[in-house]
């Protein structure tokens, strides 16, 4: 096996484990949560994933994309990628 398969192996075998608590998403996920943290900015938080995502994450728009980035209490941007990327 070369790195590069080696790597994507390893890369399964933990999005498996981590399951839902992860914060490595599918392209389709991350792009719904870009979605819904809009809406929650244009319309205010109505459920408790609503603040949580409001609290966890926002959208930097770069060009025409938008990206999801993880907040923190620090100055430190950190984009999540997505499985695919």
């Amino acid at each position: 096996m070369d790195r590069k398969a080696v790597f994507e192996e390893k890369l399964r075998a933990l999005i498996k484990e981590k399951g839902q608590n992860g914060t490595i998403f599918p392209t389709s996920q991350r792009d719904q949560m870009i979605t819904d943290i809009l809406r929650i900015q244009s319309d205010g938080p109505k459920s408790a994933r609503d603040y949580n995502l409001k609290n966890r994450y926002g959208v930097l728009k770069i060009g025409e994309e938008n990206k999801l980035i993880r907040l923190g209490k620090n100055e430190a941007i950190r984009c999540i990628a997505s499985i695919e990327e």
